[in-house]
């Protein structure tokens, strides 16, 4: 976790150094794994492979397959991981203990952020309605604050004072960041692990005083987007659903970023463009948008607005990724790519047992988001990380229903 608050180099020098000691110490104990765990890992290389092939048919082979051969350090860090795991399973619990203890110091970091103007480490707030905290200039404290607090959560067995305080207070800290996907996942999350725990257990005093949780956290949630910037940010992501708006969905960036993703896949429909290309490719469809491929422009009656919706959609057509990792890996390596990824996160949502695991899978994976890029650094070793320590949370709830 701290790696990934420290940014890229940090995390990259983690990877590799644990790649390269799993490579040197216990490459031979790979085939002494669970027979699960080295399926898994055989379909990552699958993937590896597939984006290696991708790299091959690219026309910017000498950018993509450099690139593309470096991923392995990914997988090399899992297979080390997962090694550290059964070296030292009986101290598995204590690592979660460690990351609401880390989660609670960032909290504090981002309350001196909001009453001084910086935190503790004299980051300043991004914009007047987003605060990033200990992440500075990027604005991900959200989604690591669903990521690392969901987690904790499906490993908690006791709801006590302490459990809904955590709750809430990061609630209110992912609402402050202003990123709304990750408050969105983040609330549909823990509205679905309580009330099935609660039904689950037949506990309906527990039903009543959830119920008046949530309403006490929507309160405050609603006092403070009422009393802040906040509210017209929230405000313009409802317009996105609304047509007759220049706000609406399909005049956005990232309706411009989707639609190039899959011009590119159509135009390298088996093995992609290459990977990491999409920022070089989709220069090819430059002023693309005109009035006969917008949907609904017709809804704007003023002509100023279709000319500037058009111009807009236009200049975001390129950019670094196309925000979502199925199109950007649907677009880069083409059905070979998509295939190989989609069996190994199949064949992990397969294995896990649990609903709480079950469920944080498919709110992080959900198809129909914006993210950031899979292949870029964080997103790549957090990918790997989070299917590897689901499959062993849901190992140690049944250890524990066993027991």
């Amino acid at each position: 976790m701290i790696a990934y608050i420290a940014g890229n180099a940090v995390i990259d020098l983690c990877v590799i150094i644990s790649g390269l000691s799993w490579l040197i110490i216990y490459r031979n104990n790979f085939f002494k794994y669970e027979r699960q765990i080295k399926f898994i890992f055989i379909l990552f290389f699958i993937f590896y492979f597939s984006l290696l092939l991708s790299s091959l048919f690219s026309e910017y082979f000498s950018y993509s397959f450099i690139k593309s051969s470096l991923f392995i350090r990914f997988i090399l860090f899992g297979l080390f991981f997962y090694q550290i795991y059964k070296d030292n399973s009986d101290k598995f619990s204590k690592y979660f203990n460690y990351i609401v203890f880390l989660l609670l110091l960032i909290y504090i970091d981002v309350i001196i952020q909001i009453i001084m103007g910086k935190d503790i480490f004299g980051f300043e707030f991004v914009s007047p309605d987003r605060l990033s905290g200990p992440f500075g200039d990027e604005l991900i404290l959200g989604s690591f604050i669903f990521i690392f607090g969901s987690l904790y959560v499906i490993t908690r067995s006791k709801y006590d004072l302490f459990f809904y305080f955590f709750i809430f207070s990061s609630f209110v800290i992912v609402s402050l960041t202003g990123e709304r996907v990750a408050f969105i996942k983040f609330s549909i999350f823990i509205f679905f692990i309580l009330f099935y725990t609660f039904f689950k257990n037949k506990d309906y005093m527990k039903i009543k005083i959830l119920i008046s949780f949530l309403t006490l956290i929507f309160g405050v949630y609603s006092i403070i987007l009422i009393k802040s910037d906040y509210l017209d940010r929230h405000s313009d992501f409802l317009k996105k659903f609304v047509p007759g708006t220049n706000d609406f969905i399909l005049f956005t960036g990232y309706y411009a970023h989707y639609t190039t993703a899959i011009n590119i896949f159509l135009d390298n429909p088996i093995v992609g463009s290459g990977f990491r290309s999409f920022r070089k490719d989709c220069k090819k469809y430059e002023n693309y948008f005109d009035e006969n491929n917008i949907s609904f422009i017709d809804s704007l009656d003023d002509a100023n607005d279709k000319i500037k919706i058009i111009d807009s959609l236009n200049r975001n057509i390129c950019t670094t990724h196309p925000h979502n990792f199925y199109l950007e890996i649907l677009s880069e390596t083409g059905l070979i790519g998509m295939i190989s990824f989609l069996s190994l996160i199949y064949l992990v949502f397969k294995k896990l047992i649990f609903f709480e695991t079950k469920l944080f899978f498919t709110i992080y994976l959900f198809p129909f988001i914006s993210t950031g890029s899979i292949f870029h650094g964080k997103n790549s070793f957090l990918f790997v990380f989070i299917l590897l320590l689901l499959l062993l949370i849901d190992k140690e709830m049944k250890n524990k229903v066993k027991s």
